[in-house]
């Protein structure tokens, strides 16, 4: 991947999705690098990071369409996705990996940002369609397997209930955002399985022939590598069970990171916060300082981040081979997310001998990016499920 592709984009595209009358299905995947979401009429991103501004809002320049402020009941504003990334330095000291990346988020404010900002954006009208007054708001989100059971409640805890706020996107006018979403209408899933959804369904909901031949026949593992951890699952055709579900919270995007910012700090002397290396990734370089001689210089951090993203790659595929016994009875390894995206050509190449095994994306099915794998299962598999209902 080049280096620009490590970086988590704001996008909205407007697009017709398969849906349920008398719904408005929403599938969110609120990760720790990106907030993804499908909806009937939209599938976005946009970073997942937000911050209270300090200061009033000055309007310098026109408002970029990936600007997005949020303003709360209380009347905090907040700048949210890339407008909150650029207010960042690179010695960064007001979050640590720590509070961003902490598994137990869930009661942060942050979180509740993310989250309401994400279903907003979801049920924002465009010329492709809007929600109507009397569909009922259906959410599908999920966890890390390993986390499914403990998290479960608060996760749906932030998103059930009454929720009122208002949002700014772009250059757009403030709009209102009020309404409620019932507890039994936000279901939780184990994420992995929104990436076997993804793999299986074409845009109808439809199983597809690779699909079939899965279901009744494969035994797969699906990999789905994302920011703060990478899940895996093994789902069998013969047992129609998932089996052998794992979670690696060091090997995963944000262990890359920190090994890169690590290396930077070492070898340049230029100290970076995890998270404050997301605006770098636009160039894939970092200033460099000499402070006594004043000069100032570029330097391109891309081999040192390729290589901790191979290392990490084979130190996963370590620890995978070990839970899934070298993978000698497995018929596929699917790959989703935008860390898998990362590992795809590794994992051919280290597997490129292994007879009958076959190395697949979770994306095959869309053209969309990887990165929206786990929210386009979650969606598809939820609204065939509200249609069979109607």
């Amino acid at each position: 991947m080049n280096v620009q592709n490590y970086k988590t984009k704001t996008q909205y595209i407007c697009r017709k999705n398969i849906s349920a009358a008398g719904y408005w299905p929403i599938g969110i995947d609120v990760g720790y690098s990106g907030v993804k979401a499908f909806s009937p009429n939209c599938v976005l991103c946009f970073p997942s990071f937000a911050r209270p501004r300090k200061h009033d809002i000055i309007e310098v320049g026109k408002p970029r369409a990936s600007d997005i402020l949020y303003r709360g009941s209380d009347g905090v504003v907040w700048n949210v996705g890339d407008l909150a990334n650029n207010s960042l330095r690179p010695d960064d000291v007001d979050d640590s990996v720590n509070t961003l990346y902490s598994r137990y988020r869930y009661d942060s404010d942050m979180f509740r940002v993310l989250v309401q900002t994400g279903l907003a954006m979801a049920m924002r009208s465009n010329h492709v369609g809007e929600k109507k007054q009397e569909d009922t708001i259906v959410v599908q989100s999920g966890l890390p397997a390993k986390y499914l059971s403990s998290d479960a409640r608060p996760l749906m805890e932030v998103i059930s209930g009454k929720h009122q706020f208002d949002v700014k996107f772009g250059n757009e006018e403030w709009t209102k955002y009020e309404f409620e979403i019932a507890s039994e209408n936000v279901r939780i899933t184990q994420q992995p399985m929104g990436a076997y959804y993804s793999l299986c369904l074409d845009n109808k909901a439809d199983m597809t022939p690779t699909g079939k031949k899965i279901f009744r026949t494969g035994e797969v593992v699906l990999l789905d590598g994302g920011f703060g951890t990478t899940d895996s699952c093994r789902i069998s055709a013969k047992t129609h069970d998932v089996l052998d579900k794992e979670t690696f919270p060091g090997k995963a995007m944000m262990e890359i990171f920190r090994r890169t910012t690590e290396e930077i700090e070492e070898k340049y002397g230029t100290e970076i916060a995890v998270h404050s290396l997301q605006p770098y990734l636009q160039t894939g370089t970092v200033p460099i300082f000499e402070r006594k001689a004043r000069k100032k210089k570029e330097v391109s951090f891309e081999e040192i981040l390729e290589k901790h993203t191979r290392n990490v790659g084979n130190e996963l595929l370590d620890r995978l081979e070990l839970a899934y016994n070298s993978f000698l009875e497995i018929n596929y390894i699917a790959t989703a997310g935008g860390t898998g995206v990362a590992w795809f050509e590794q994992i051919v190449e280290r597997y490129k001998e292994m007879d009958g095994l076959q190395i697949i994306r979770c994306s095959q099915n869309d053209k969309l990016p990887e990165i929206y794998d786990v929210a386009r299962g979650y969606y598809l598999f939820m609204t065939a499920a509200l249609r069979r209902i109607k």
